[in-house]
């Protein structure tokens, strides 16, 4: 089969990733109109229009793209938009089809989704436009904004993806745009084509894709918590006779003793472990092991998709049953599906799609940091020394009566573990409950309508409903619901409605066309939650009814917001020659989140392309096949803000038994949206016989009237410790960076071919007003102020060590200096001329760079050799900095926690030259504190997907009446090349690690089979 050649289009290149492709079948690569050596000036314009149309490219210019209330020409698009066909991720194995977005072009970035099945990472359209306020894009499926979640969809039923990056493209759907909007089709049915019927399988297995950090073994664990606990007497007490009271209270302080040694024999009074010291439980240490599983997924879907010369249908069921890698997570889920469209008569087309899923997961409560149930904070914290199962004084295993092994819970007869004594994370989670049982529903119905020559009335109609149900169960018997146990049961409902009518209009005469949309939309979302928590286990088990239990320990709560958006809206697409392009379109959105007089507002944008390479008088290389400029500009707007702020609200604050309220928020009346303003210039460009193609575009978005919560003074209802804010539109901020994109045919061969795409991009982000009452808003490792980015680090600036004694030292804040008789514990030093404070207390603060890279993109590579194909997927980022607090956290040391191996680099004796101070309990604060030892560099390389596949001969196929076969390997999440082994880099946006359930690999095997 002949190769599809398409012409270039900035909004239409495909991701700007290498263009989608079928078996035999390649799309996305453009030519650019035929150089011709006849004198064109000499031909009317109406009649280079017409041999242009009839030319065998008119069909690629001609075809459509999905935009936001319809679909437009390629050749016609002004906006920024990357389309993501179903090829591009039909063979990995996304269980959330938001995973396809990572790596798709320059404009998107995203986080690397976490290891729980089900869940996915977080997307940022063209930076950062909101602090306060929800920055995440506006989703929409088949014409209708979604409301539930994307998890909830089967990647199968997906035709493709479609992100509109900029103003010109997003800004039809007005106050909900300003994040950009990522629009989703799913498939339908062919027309004229009998039923054909597609099976799909994958079986696969996770494991966890990134090691653990670098920590000390059990036999460098005791030394080091010797030294440990030896330098802080003598800082705490001069150093009388430390050593030996080191050595006679180490294993009292450490409460287990793993080796064949006495108690006062496990360290001499110098700090070395006895020569002699053997480990009683050597096979039962590797807590990240036991914490750990080989967990396998399984994928079983089936489609039909056929029709009649007047009527197509889509139908699929589809099953997932996914078990992460650690013991108390999995996923299973049931999805269908049913689009069907039909022609009633010449002037009557109708649409109804219909779909529905439900899901159960078991989750492994590891999405927040710090917890002690979070296996992954407990199997890294817990110090090296320590066994997962409970041991006898002799090394051996205890048992149960049933003789299987007790889970070490730190409370022993021999001495009790410093760290989460009577906890055991893993024990905990296999007792616990934490589950989600969820259920989506929805239909999509349209009605088009032929009024007249080039005038249709369309009426679009979608329903959206999920609920879910959790469980969250806390066993009597080990942890947080010793002794009576407790459960929390809750229940929360999001139902959507999205009514609206569409007329349209198209119009050619003679070399001009003209398309004008006019629309109303009525929109409506009710959410609906409630939760109850009670304690007091009557029958034993993990009963989950709320009868089971005898106490309320809180009063059961629940909420119910309704929101509505009524709008108006126009589009007006005109072109002209085939070559000049315009659109103009606006909104006017009434949002009942904020107080009447500033319900209303409107939203715009005006955009223009000019096909240059098209005019006769462009005289261009030779291999310059096509070039197209466009630029556009737009304001959307921003309604994720909280909830109706503009009423106020109280909250119950009884007076003993006396009923009473208190503010809760102070109204606001003049609230209203933020407001993004997108600038987008760009050229796209085809080179050497389309065997390149590609594009490059510059971006400026700002965004005005951020909500915040501000401060209020005393006079303004506020109060002395300042808990009472107002939500205010104060505050702006931009981010800017020029996209590229470049896609080549590297080789185009009989046997082998080889396509390559890569793409990068630049993104400044800067703060450009604050509220006049907090001009600095310190959070975490940031603080907000003008000038700087939303995620720059503002911290203490770390110096190192001193040789002589090895203290920690820092930048003295000069407006701190020592003063003679200062009630100051440690007064400052100074080192070759230069003054350096060893408390952080009197530590200068300041910036310290960003966790924005300098540069990011993506790298696709598609290689095909006969009936082989080998494609991999890539992002990189290069510059801006981790804030790596799990590191921190291993490197600052306390009893009974574990350690990093750095530590083994510590300062010991005079003269030593390191960066890591020495090991002191009693100066932990001023050692280990929060500073800019912790950033590192944010460059890294992930490798998101290898696939190699192959496709069976039709020759082969024939015989057994296959019409179509494809398998393949697969490695999702394949590796991360970065600065620190264990940590991902891509966590977070803000940079920081925490310690969350780490990202999964998944080897798979997959079969597809057309019948």
């Amino acid at each position: 089969m002949k190769k599809i050649l398409v012409p270039l289009s900035l909004a239409a290149l495909v991701s700007g990733v290498f263009p989608a492709r079928s078996v035999g079948q390649t799309q996305g690569t453009r030519q650019a109109l035929p150089k011709t050596a006849v004198d064109t000036s000499k031909i009317p314009a109406s009649q280079r229009l017409k041999d242009w149309s009839n030319s065998k490219n008119a069909d690629s210019l001609s075809q459509v793209i999905v935009v936001a209330y319809g679909a437009q020409k390629r050749s016609a698009l002004t906006g920024a938009i990357i389309q993501i066909a179903d090829s591009q991720f039909a063979k990995r194995p996304l269980t959330n089809v938001m995973d396809a977005l990572i790596g798709a072009g320059p404009g998107i970035q995203g986080t690397l989704s976490g290891g729980q099945p089900g869940s996915t990472g977080t997307l940022r359209m063209r930076g950062f436009g909101s602090i306060s306020s929800g920055s995440a894009p506006l989703i929409v499926v088949d014409g209708i904004v979604f409301d539930g979640d994307p998890g909830s969809l089967n990647p199968v039923d997906i035709a493709s993806i479609t992100p509109l990056l900029d103003a010109s493209a997003a800004s039809m759907y007005g106050s909900r745009a300003s994040n950009g909007v990522i629009i989703i089709t799913t498939k339908k049915g062919t027309k004229g084509k009998k039923t054909a019927v597609q099976f799909k399988m994958n079986q696969g297995v996770n494991v966890r894709m990134l090691p653990e950090y670098n920590q000390v073994s059990a036999y460098e664990y005791y030394p080091l918590m010797w030294e440990f606990y030896r330098n802080g007497l003598v800082s705490n007490q001069g150093g009388l006779l430390a050593n030996q009271q080191a050595s006679k209270d180490i294993k009292s302080l450490l409460g287990y003793n793993p080796f064949n040694v006495p108690d006062d024999k496990i360290v001499d009074v110098n700090g070395q472990l006895n020569p002699d010291a053997k480990l009683l439980w050597a096979n039962d240490l590797d807590w990240a092991k036991a914490s750990t599983r080989k967990g396998a997924r399984q994928e079983y879907t089936v489609s039909f998709n056929g029709g009649s010369e007047n009527a197509d249908y889509y139908a699929s069921v589809g099953y997932i049953s996914d078990k992460g890698y650690t013991p108390t997570s999995d996923l299973k889920r049931w999805n269908g599906r049913v689009n069907a469209n039909a022609r009633l008569n010449s002037f009557i087309k109708a649409g109804l799609n219909v779909y529905g899923s439900t899901t159960t997961t078991n989750q492994t409560p590891a999405y927040t940091g710090g917890y002690i149930v979070n296996p992954f904070y407990f199997s890294r914290s817990v110090g090296s020394i320590y066994p997962v199962h409970a041991h006898e004084a002799d090394g051996s295993y205890s048992l149960d009566d049933k003789g299987q092994h007790l889970y070490d819970d730190g409370n022993r007869p021999y001495g009790t573990r410093p760290f989460a004594p009577g906890r055991n994370a893993l024990a905990e989670g296999l007792l616990n409950v934490n589950y989600l049982a969820g259920n989506s529903v929805g239909a999509r119905t349209n009605i088009d309508v032929t009024l007249a020559k080039g005038l249709k009335f369309t009426s679009n109609i979608g329903i959206d409903e999920e609920g879910s149900e959790s469980y969250n169960y806390l066993n009597p018997t080990i942890g947080d619901g010793v002794p009576s146990a407790s459960l929390t049961r809750g229940n929360a409902r999001v139902k959507s409605y999205t009514f609206n009518q569409l007329l349209n209009y198209n119009k050619t005469w003679g070399d001009q066309n003209i398309d004008v949309l006019a629309g109303h939309e009525n929109y409506d979302r009710e959410t609906v939650s409630s939760s109850a928590t009670v304690r007091g286990q009557i029958a034993p088990g993990n009963n989950l009814e709320l009868g089971n239990y005898t106490t309320s320990t809180e009063a059961p709560s629940s909420s119910s917001v309704t929101k509505r958006i009524e709008s108006y809206f126009s589009r007006v697409n005109y072109d002209l020659r085939g070559k000049y392009y315009l659109t103009a379109s606006i909104r006017r959105d009434g949002n009942s989140f904020f107080a009447t007089e500033k319900r209303w507002a409107n939203f715009w944008s005006v955009g223009g392309a000019w096909r240059i390479s098209q005019e006769d008088f462009f005289h261009a290389p030779e291999f310059v096949n096509d070039l197209k400029l466009k630029a556009s500009y737009g304001v959307s707007g921003n309604d994720n803000v909280a909830t109706y702020a503009y009423q106020g609200g109280y909250m119950p604050n009884n007076n003993a038994q006396e009923p009473g309220y208190i503010y809760a928020m102070i109204p606001n009346k003049d609230l209203t949206w933020e407001s993004g303003g997108i600038v987008n210039i760009g050229a796209d460009f085809s080179l050497f016989k389309n065997r390149i193609t590609g594009y490059i575009q510059y971006y400026n978005r700002v965004t005005n009237g951020l909500v915040m919560a501000v401060n209020q003074p005393l006079s303004g209802g506020g109060t002395p410790d300042g808990v009472y804010s107002i939500w205010q539109n104060t505050g702006n901020l931009y981010n800017r960076g020029i996209e590229i994109s470049v896609t080549g045919s590297v080789v185009r061969g009989k046997a082998f071919n080889w396509d390559l795409s890569v793409t990068a991009q630049t993104q400044k982000n800067k703060v450009t007003e604050m509220p006049k009452t907090m001009p600095e808003i310190i959070s975490g490792t940031k603080k907000l102020s003008v000038g700087h980015s939303i995620y720059d680090y503002w911290l203490i600036s770390y110096k190192g060590v001193d040789p002589t004694n090895g203290d920690a030292l820092y930048e003295l804040d000069p407006r701190l200096e020592y003063q003679e008789n200062a009630p100051y514990d440690y007064p400052d030093k100074t080192i070759n001329g230069v003054k350096y404070t060893t408390s952080i207390s009197r530590a200068k603060y300041g910036y310290h760079g960003s966790a924005i890279p300098k540069l990011s993109g993506s790298v696709h590579s598609d290689m095909r050799y006969k009936n082989f194909s080998l494609n991999l997927l890539m992002t990189y980022q290069i510059g801006g900095l981790a804030y790596d607090g799990v590191y921190s956290g291993l490197m600052s040391p306390s009893f009974g926690q574990s350690m990093s191996k750095d530590l083994l680099k510590r300062w010991q004796q005079t003269g030593d030259q390191t960066n890591v101070p020495r090991l002191d309990w009693g100066r932990t604060g001023d050692f280990y504190g929060s500073s800019d030892r912790w950033l590192i560099s944010a460059t890294s390389l992930t490798v998101h997907n290898i696939n190699l596949g192959y496709s069976f001969n039709p020759s082969v196929l024939q015989r057994l009446r296959v019409a179509g076969l494809q398998t393949y390997l697969s490695v999702e999440n394949a590796y991360q090349f970065s600065a620190r082994k264990g940590m991902n880099v891509l966590q977070s946006f803000n940079g920081t690690t925490s310690d969350v359930y780490a990202p999964r690999r998944v080897y798979t095997l997959g079969v597809i089979a057309n019948l």
